[in-house]
């Protein structure tokens, strides 16, 4: 059962958003239903592994559903860049444009980046959930036999703390590494600071920067 409380105006326009659309965007029948489903997804997400049983539904979320838990349970912002959708969501720049290109997902238009409002990337994420794969792309390779259904494609950008990590520097480091030229300047996302991998890996090809391996890339960026 949802938890007591006085309906907040988000929340009550949220449900009423949700039974006008729930038919078009064939959403779980309650709101309630759809947020156990993905918060038992959360409770035992797995490690990526390129392929769709990363989204393999668990058992539905049996504890107490609070009205923000209703509305966002899977804790994302009110509207998310292309970055965020893939970290926090879809792990895969590929999986992204298979959703969009299903009709799943529409970034918002009119805005120079691409957004995508929270609830329909939950709606995305419902479908991924219910085990529903969007089509490969027509661009795309065919799929060899071994190789993830998606894999484990590495994102253009990363935040801060990544970057920081993959330089082998502290944030603080990083940020004054910028000022002075040594890199590139990063990219503002809303007030975050996001870098580029290309720029990072070049930078790190470097004489006197840390020697990574391939393999500390991907623990890095995974």
């Amino acid at each position: 059962m949802i938890e007591h409380e006085e309906p907040g105006a988000e929340v009550a326009q949220y449900i009423a958003n949700f039974d006008a659309e729930k038919d078009e965007q064939e959403m779980f029948t309650h709101p309630e239903a759809r947020a156990r489903r993905i918060l038992g997804w959360q409770s035992v997400r797995n490690d990526w592994t390129g392929n769709y049983d990363y989204f393999t539904a668990a058992q539905p979320f049996t504890g107490t559903v609070t009205q923000q838990m209703l509305v966002d349970p899977a804790h994302l912002l009110p509207l998310l860049t292309e970055e965020e959708a893939v970290e926090y969501v879809f792990r895969s720049p590929l999986l992204l444009e298979r959703v969009i290109a299903a009709g799943w997902l529409k970034p918002i238009e009119g805005t120079p980046e691409r957004l995508f409002p929270r609830d329909a990337v939950n709606v995305a994420l419902d479908r991924l959930i219910k085990a529903e794969q969007p089509p490969r792309l027509p661009t795309e390779a065919p799929l060899k036999v071994g190789e993830p259904e998606i894999g484990a494609i590495q994102p253009k950008w990363i935040k801060a703390a990544k970057a920081a990590d993959l330089l082998g520097i502290s944030v603080r480091t990083l940020y004054d590494y910028s000022e002075r030229g040594l890199i590139p300047q990063p990219r503002m996302l809303g007030k975050h600071r996001s870098y580029s991998v290309d720029a990072l890996t070049k930078f790190m090809e470097a004489p006197d920067s840390p020697n990574l391996t391939k393999a500390d890339l991907s623990r890095i960026l995974r």
